[in-house]
């Protein structure tokens, strides 16, 4: 009898630490599941700061690449002569360019020698005349021409710059205008044909046919 007691005991003893150990892993299972989960939790976490910085920077980035194409569009030209291009320049051209808005453009440098400026615009379609009327005899200009000709019977036109700096002109102003020709003219993209002038006979409807039928 007392070693069936001692038995029992035994197998009591036994279900005890059994209880205990299965107690211990259920512990240890829950404490590494909640370890598991906090890891994932920080990793979430991490991964969620992550994926905020990473946005916050491309949104700086995108923004300061807008805050650059900003400052380009607005930037002034400036030309070899400390000359700068006043704004409408370029986008007065564009309108002759894009939708022939203008038969011709006439530029010039300012009182002040401190800017191209568009001087006046010719109207669509204007006559030659028209055009070498806004030549004065003693001044420099730049003209943007829409030179209208025809070519075996088919109606023709190509867009002429052309570069009055006529010899009776001040000296100063003659240097100031050739120094100052190529940014206003590199600034009007699509020119077909250049043509410089320094008197009349330079600037003869048969000296625009002549070039414009060479391209």
């Amino acid at each position: 009898m007392a070693k069936k007691k001692n038995d029992n005991n035994n197998n009591n003893d036994n279900d005890d630490n059994n209880n205990k150990n299965k107690n211990k892993n259920n512990n240890n299972n829950n404490n590494n599941n909640n370890n598991n989960n906090n890891n994932n939790n920080n990793n979430n976490n991490n991964n969620n700061n992550n994926n905020n910085n990473n946005n916050n920077n491309n949104n700086n980035n995108n923004n300061n690449n807008n805050n650059n194409n900003n400052n380009n569009n607005n930037k002034i030209t400036t030309t070899s002569s400390g000359i700068a291009l006043a704004p409408n320049c370029v986008s007065t051209f564009n309108e002759l360019k894009l939708g022939r808005k203008y038969g011709g453009i006439v530029y010039r440098i300012s009182d002040d020698s401190k800017e191209i400026i568009v001087d006046h615009t010719l109207p669509t379609g204007c006559s030659f005349d028209e055009f070498t009327k806004c030549l004065p005899e003693n001044e420099c200009r730049y003209v943007v021409y829409d030179y209208q000709y025809k070519e075996e019977g088919a109606q023709k036109s190509k867009i002429c710059f052309v570069a009055w700096c006529p010899d009776t002109a001040n000296i100063k102003k003659k240097m100031m205008a050739t120094s100052s020709k190529d940014s206003l003219r590199k600034a009007c993209v699509g020119i077909q044909v250049e043509i410089q002038g320094t008197d009349a006979s330079e600037v003869k409807d048969s000296c625009f046919f002549e070039k414009c039928t060479k391209i």
